[in-house]
């Protein structure tokens, strides 16, 4: 076999280029369709005039949806070419689904802020997954992925006219296990936390409807819980990503978010003060909020703990300090 021309390396840098741009458009999907099913239960539990039998029915359409662009993301993320049909598939599910949501905003919200909340989420929501769409669909770099013949003729007259690049180093094996590593613990740490944040409001939701005389103290711990999770969703969003990426000083970010914890719950010292103090609030949901809280810091513990005495990272840190001193 001879050497392959410069048009097909360019064509398979494209694909690279093209299966590092699916994998992070999957993930930034996932990510937003988990936030925005944390936040919409959130919302759906503060609703005062919501029964038992019209809850259960919004829960499963979040998870039902939840779970059908899941399925669609997991394709995508194995580079399956049936993926962007069932995508667009579930798009148009979605269209058919939503004439669902139209009971929600039948009901009395109090406040009525809440209303505006989960309407602008719902819009955030259909823009990020039409966005979405359009870049499986004219993304030159990701039709790149399935064949050449997925390009335009202009992107291939595009192929043709680069030069010749110069060759890349690759990875050292070393190199792209910590690479593989920083990933998976990227993906790990991310559907922890925002799976958390769904189980929880969830299951404060369904105790709310089944013991309506703990409903108004689980009602002021959701608001309490609600702030915490978001604030660690959006303090570790940078961290993700860029562990995501590959890049091998994101580890460092740990430590700054971390940080960031101990500061927000440095800060919330009064609050916590005032919640154990309402006599209004009984002890037994006193004692869950404790338990729920000590539970997500433990999980971020340990998953950074594992993550910050992985060897490869301890020989990271080594070889970084050698370079160091070596300048």
């Amino acid at each position: 076999m001879g050497r392959p021309s410069n048009h097909q390396k360019q064509y398979r840098k494209r694909q690279r280029q093209g299966k590092q741009d699916l994998r992070f458009l999957s993930l930034l999907l996932f990510l937003a369709l988990l936030l925005y099913s944390a936040l919409s239960f959130y919302l759906i539990s503060r609703m005062t005039n919501i029964d038992h039998e019209c809850y259960v029915r919004v829960s499963l359409y979040v998870l039902g949806t939840l779970f059908l662009w899941s399925f669609a993301l997991r394709l995508l993320w194995k580079y399956n070419r049936m993926g962007r049909i069932v995508y667009w598939l579930c798009l148009l599910v979605s269209v058919y689904l939503y004439k669902d949501v139209s009971v929600l905003f039948s009901l009395t919200w109090e406040p009525v802020l809440d209303r505006y909340a989960f309407t602008v989420l719902f819009l955030l929501k259909c823009v990020m997954l039409i966005y979405g769409g359009l870049r499986l669909t004219f993304s030159s770099t990701i039709r790149s992925i399935w064949s050449m013949n997925e390009l335009f003729d202009q992107e291939l007259a595009d192929l043709e006219s680069v030069e010749e690049l110069p060759n890349v180093i690759p990875l050292s094996q070393t190199d792209q296990r910590i690479v593989a590593l920083l990933k998976r613990s990227s993906i790990t740490l991310a559907l922890c936390l925002y799976l958390s944040m769904i189980a929880i409001f969830v299951v404060l939701g369904v105790m709310g409807n089944r013991l309506p005389e703990y409903r108004e103290g689980l009602h002021a711990i959701q608001y309490q819980l609600f702030s915490e999770c978001l604030f660690s969703a959006l303090l570790w969003t940078v961290p993700i990503i860029m562990m995501y990426m590959g890049r091998k000083w994101s580890p460092y970010l740990i430590y700054a978010g971390g940080g960031g914890e101990f500061i927000r719950l440095g800060l919330s010292y009064v609050t916590y003060i005032q919640l154990f103090q309402n006599a209004f609030i009984p002890t037994a949901v006193k004692l869950l909020f404790a338990a729920i809280a000590c539970m997500r810091y433990l999980m971020l513990y340990f998953l950074c703990r594992n993550l910050l005495h992985h060897p490869l990272i301890k020989q990271l840190r080594i070889s970084r300090a050698e370079n160091e001193n070596k300048e």
